[in-house]
């Protein structure tokens, strides 16, 4: 059976250079957050203010934001763990607790932008408690099941179409500009999606004949990314799918991808 597995977490390039990549971006993340507790703990609020993301800035009115952190000992904050990182291209988060002066540890989920090539803090999450509201004020819900199934056949189109085009310039023109900051290039994206060209893998006619079933329901997570996975139930090969979206403008745009095609 022919099996071709293609992950794409922001972007696939060289192994060894993702691996650098990802240590060196979420190191500055943590940073980040360091800085931001250190900052509040000197009562330097101006310096902490501006480590945070404009949406953030927006929407959190700052003495409010001030008094919660000190409601909750995150005022003074004396030492950080960060036990879990990751990265999609323009976004990040990072998962660990804090140990405050009182003596108590407190769970906290950070999540990150990048903003004129500089990390900032999207929002900070405290178990299922935000201590932000989140960027936009309000929590973002998944649209209706039929404009779902449309953004899926949208992007596989266009990612098929690339395929049997072996060049992937409009896959590169589809996705989020939020994934395009991250430095995606076409040629990286023909190299990744390499196995797919190589295989002449054409996708193409079981999308216009079968609807794909979903393995989950839909929803947006709190860093705002929406995940679509599912399976068209073609034979004898089906084609399995992730789709990640996040709210760019109006609309929703691929922020990552993976297809497995077996």
């Amino acid at each position: 059976m022919k099996k071709v597995l293609l992950v794409l977490f922001g972007l696939l390039a060289a192994v060894a250079l993702l691996i650098v990549g990802v240590f060196m971006l979420t190191s500055g993340v943590t940073g980040v957050a360091n800085d931001f507790f250190a900052h509040i703990k000197a009562e330097k609020s101006d310096d902490a203010w501006s480590l945070l993301s404009q949406e953030f800035q927006k929407s959190t009115d700052r003495d409010e934001l001030l008094e919660f952190l000190e409601s909750k000992g995150l005022s003074e904050v004396v030492e950080t763990t960060w036990n879990s990182r990751s990265i999609t291209n323009g976004s990040a988060e990072i998962h660990g607790s804090v140990d405050t002066a009182s003596g108590s540890s407190v769970p906290l989920k950070i999540y990150f932008v990048k903003e004129n090539d500089e990390w900032c803090i999207q929002h900070i999450g405290m178990d299922s408690v935000g201590v932000a509201k989140a960027p936009t004020g309000t929590a973002l819900t998944a649209p209706p099941e039929a404009e779902q199934l449309a953004l899926v056949r949208e992007s596989l189109t266009v990612f098929g179409e690339s395929v049997n085009g072996k060049d992937f310039s409009p896959f590169a023109d589809h996705i989020s500009e939020t994934w395009k900051k991250g430095g995606v290039t076409v040629e990286q994206l023909n190299q990744a999606f390499a196995a797919f060209i190589d295989h002449e893998i054409n996708i193409l006619p079981v999308l216009d004949s079968l609807a794909p079933a979903f393995d989950n329901e839909v929803v947006v997570a709190d860093n705002g990314v929406m995940s679509i996975t599912g399976v068209y139930p073609s034979t004898p090969s089906k084609i399995k799918f992730q789709l990640d979206y996040i709210k760019e403008g109006t609309s929703w745009k691929v922020v990552r991808t993976a297809v497995n095609v077996e």
